[in-house]
């Protein structure tokens, strides 16, 4: 099966501003998502969550769950699901850009 290809176009993250208050690093990829409403991409991640885009709109306090795709370069795929709250939204023109606390780790 092949996945949908989806290209975030954005400008590059933010300089450092304020007191750092993630206790784990934040990297920034490109991943397509999966949850039950529909699909999107990963901004960034780290071990505490999660942020993507999308063109749905998810609400403060909503646990969802969202499967991470990671694409081999033998062209077969890794799944990692996460479980969390949503802790922000923003609307972006017609995209949301929504923030998950990952509460739950799965690896396929």
């Amino acid at each position: 099966m092949r996945w949908p290809h989806t290209r975030v176009d954005r400008a590059s993250p933010p300089p450092y501003v304020g007191t750092e208050r993630r206790r784990t690093p934040r990297y920034y990829v490109q991943l397509p998502v999966e949850s039950a409403r529909g699909t999107g991409a990963t901004l960034d991640v780290n071990e505490d969550g999660v942020r993507f885009e999308t063109n749905l709109r998810f609400v403060y306090g909503e646990v969802v769950t969202l499967r991470l795709v990671f694409r081999h370069i033998a062209g077969d795929y890794t799944h990692i699901d996460v479980t969390g709250a949503v802790v922000r939204v923003e609307e972006v023109a017609e995209m949301f850009v929504v923030a998950l606390r990952v509460d739950e780790i799965h690896v396929d």
